[in-house]
């Protein structure tokens, strides 16, 4: 059974495919296993379409080509036209991501194109032509209608029955309005739309549940981590004020220390003051010293000679035979 109307569609357009090859009488290899119960969708229509072996496009290609040999090959653009359609309408079908809202309106107003061209087709005469536009490149072939024209028959021709068949299961007929067929395109693209929409929102929930397991097992995680923190801190919280109380102590030894620094710092400066002045008055009395030594020294003061004038006595010369013991005044005699 086909998921969504577009595999529907896609699923009818292959069957008729398969009709018109089966109908062949020169076809030997035969598509339908049962051809008197044939069924919607066709489920040798679904196997093609869902074949990994070889392409579905390859397969229906090949039954085109079977059935169009020899000298009947009028309704091959026809069969054509049906397998572009096909791989056109796939595009969407195989999407994995929701379509733009240009991409949704370009298969609304082709799909609506495909359901109007095929019903009109079905009305014309198969000595005449109509204009069929191709989905998806805007190319338009003329393609020979699907109804008899003998005095005998007035009807579909059997390619026709196929896409009346088709058409039916999407309720449109010869006299379904424009504005139906549209309609019933709108439906078909907003019900793949949909679809696709909610796979995508199921693989973003998915992701999101994924991602909120791992926040809950980090979260576990972060309230281990914080009960041993807060064990941790009430173990350390004693511990933490003794610090403080260390800390304070030694800020305020710090600052007894400053003061005293500062005041040392000045007496050091006072005495450094001191010491000058010292240096300053030692080297003043050494001077005097000198000074004075040079004053008691014999050679400095002449004593019993004319050290100072030398033209006259010395008035400190003592009468002969006066002596002073140490220190010798003139020249004396020692006996």
């Amino acid at each position: 059974m086909a998921t969504s109307r577009l595999e529907e569609l896609v699923i009818c357009l292959t069957t008729a495919i398969i009709r018109y090859h089966d109908f062949q009488r020169h076809v030997s290899r035969k598509v339908i296993v049962d051809p008197k119960k044939v069924i919607y969708p066709l489920p040798e229509a679904v196997k093609i379409l869902q074949c990994s072996e070889v392409a579905y496009d390859k397969i229906l290609k090949i039954l085109i080509d079977e059935t169009t040999t020899n000298d009947y090959t009028e309704r091959k653009p026809f069969l054509d036209f049906l397998l572009h359609e096909i791989k056109y309408l796939k595009t969407f079908l195989d999407r994995r991501s929701a379509l733009t809202k240009d991409e949704l309106d370009d298969y609304i107003k082709q799909i609506s194109h495909l359901f109007s061209d095929l019903n009109q087709l079905l009305y014309v005469g198969k000595t005449s032509t109509y204009p069929m536009r191709h989905s998806g490149n805007g190319v338009t072939i003329s393609l020979i209608g699907l109804k008899e024209e003998s005095h005998i028959f007035n009807s579909f021709c059997y390619s026709g029955n196929c896409i009346d068949e088709a058409l039916k299961r999407f309720n449109i007929a010869k006299t379904t309005s424009l504005q139906e067929i549209e309609t019933t395109a709108q439906n078909i693209c907003a019900e793949q739309q949909t679809a696709l929409l909610e796979k995508e929102l199921r693989v973003q929930l998915n992701e999101a549940l994924i991602a909120n397991e791992s926040l809950q097992s980090r979260l576990a995680g972060l309230k281990t981590e914080n009960k041993d923190l807060q064990e941790k801190l009430q173990q350390t919280g004693p511990t933490f004020e003794t610090l403080r109380t260390t800390i304070a102590s030694l800020q305020a030894s710090l600052s007894v220390d400053e003061g005293i620094k500062s005041d040392l710092r000045a007496k050091l400066e006072a005495a450094e003051q001191n010491i000058g002045t010292l240096e300053t008055t030692i080297s003043t009395l050494q001077e005097k010293v000198r000074e004075l030594n040079l004053l008691q020294s014999p050679r400095g003061i002449g004593f019993g000679s004319s050290f100072f004038y030398p033209h006259r006595a010395s008035p400190f010369a003592l009468p002969t035979g006066v002596t002073t013991p140490g220190i010798g005044f003139g020249t004396t005699d020692e006996n």
